[in-house]
Order: structure tokens, then sequence, then C-alpha cells
């Protein structure tokens, strides 16, 4: 299975970190199984709540050769935070990060556990009372790796939801 054609938001610049979301098109349908199942958007979460980040990116900020990027599929779970709380934490650690209506953030005060360098692009799930798993992050940014008070910052993907079924309506594909 191949990328044929890549769709950026037009929005998007590299410098930045706003509208960072992308559209990818395969060669081939997707064949659902065990281990590749289809997942909902929701804006349903609320702060506090649990999420888990997926990545095959580093597993530490660390430089070295043995923390290359794995080829495990590794999970954290995360919390999700109220982005004035996210700001605060940022700039209680002296960064002047802005986080916009359009992003989130999702980590621990504490540290330890985080998405990493070369996780980019990887989804941020919430799963509801029913067991419903929802892609509610696209891995985006951050300062380092796990460190405390400064948590991972995802595109908030509700945010895009008209973005992305325009994108799908004019290609006739299924959102």
């Amino acid at each position: 299975m191949l990328v044929t054609l890549i769709t950026t938001h037009p929005e998007y610049k590299c410098n930045k970190a706003r509208n960072d979301i992308a559209i990818l098109e395969l060669d081939s349908d997707v064949t659902w199984s065990d281990l590749v199942q289809p997942a909902c958007f929701s804006s349903k979460f609320a702060d506090g709540d649990w999420a888990v980040v997926a990545g095959w990116g580093r597993t530490s900020e660390n430089n070295t050769d043995s923390d290359k990027k794995t080829s495990i599929l590794q999970k954290a779970k995360v919390a999700i935070l109220n982005n004035d709380v996210c700001r605060s934490w940022y700039h209680s650690q002296g960064k002047k990060t802005k986080i916009d209506h359009t992003q989130l953030c999702a980590g621990r005060k504490e540290g330890g556990v985080d998405a990493c360098w070369a996780d980019s692009g990887g989804p941020l799930m919430w799963e509801d009372d029913n067991s419903n798993l929802s892609i509610i992050g696209v891995v985006s940014t951050g300062i380092g790796c796990a460190r405390p008070f400064l948590p991972g910052i995802y595109t908030r993907v509700s945010e895009f939801l008209s973005w992305i079924q325009s994108e799908v309506d004019k290609t006739n594909l299924v959102a």
C-alpha cells in the first residue's frame, strides 16, 4: 500500500505549528482486520480525560545510537489538558509558547510519559464510555520529550472536520 497524494492544510506553515494536519490518499483500499480498524472523530472528550498516543518515534529525547526510532509501535497514556493550564505550565518553564484553539495539549505534570521526536503525525486517541475509539489529536509539536510541565501539543482534529470533509468530497473518497 502506497501513499499517492498528500494534501496539507492550506494554512499550514512549516515554521509554525498551527494547522498541522494533512490527508493521505492511498493507492488501494484498506483491509480492516483485528489490528487495523476504522476510528471515529470526536470532540466530546473533557479536560482531565486520559488518551493514548501512538508512534514509532524515539523513546527518549537523548540522541544516542541505542535510542533510534523503534521498529515496535509504542503507546503512552497521557492526560488531556485545558489549553489555559497547558499555557501556564509552558510559561512556568520560561517558554512563550502559544496554544491556539485548534490545538490541544496532553501529557503529565511530572513528565516521564509523552510522544517524542519522529512521532509527528501519529494519533492521539480517546475512548468513550462505550469503548468507541476516536482520534482527537495528531502529534504536532512540543519541547523535548516527556519533560515536566511541557506536555505534547497536538492538532485538535475536531477543528478541522469541515476541511477534511471538503477534501474527501473533492476526491470522492470515504471519510
